[in-house]
């Protein structure tokens, strides 16, 4: 029976990945470095490729810990770094690397907007979290 639980977190410097039981006892974790790409001034990229690699690895080391067959493995829950814009195609296969939440090329753009102007916040604000500036907003319409 598929009964342990996989919580994978893709974070900033690294992907870590959590086995445990049902009643949520850890059985082992493992983590799995990799880099971001700086690739000019307010300019920070991630490889999604690495994200999925990464995340393989650590798998792979905390199944080993806990003694676990990744085929055991019947839950997964994730949580990812956020916002975080990573334009893909029809097929969702990525058109290139994420732009992550350190970058703000877009910012160039939307200088004209004041910070904490009514403009921008009516603009950029999240609906359903008025302290939580939308920079996916920001990024889409400066992608386009």
């Amino acid at each position: 029976m598929s009964e342990y639980i996989l919580a994978v977190d893709i974070g900033t410097s690294n992907v870590k990945c959590m086995i445990a039981r049902p009643d949520m006892t850890v059985l082992a974790e493992a983590d799995s470095e990799y880099e971001t790409l700086c690739t000019g001034a307010g300019r920070y990229e991630q490889d999604p490729e690495l994200w999925w690699r990464h995340m393989i690895l650590a798998l792979q080391a905390a199944a080993a810990k806990a003694g676990v067959r990744t085929g055991e493995i019947g839950r997964i829950a994730v949580s990812s770094q956020a916002p975080t814009m990573l334009p893909v195609d029809a097929a969702g296969r990525p058109l290139g690397n994420a732009l992550i939440w350190m970058d703000r090329r877009s910012d160039v753009k939307f200088t004209p907007y004041a910070p904490g102007s009514k403009q921008i916040i009516r603009i950029f604000v999240h609906p359903k979290n008025k302290g939580f500036i939308n920079l996916e907003t920001i990024n889409i319409r400066w992608k386009q």
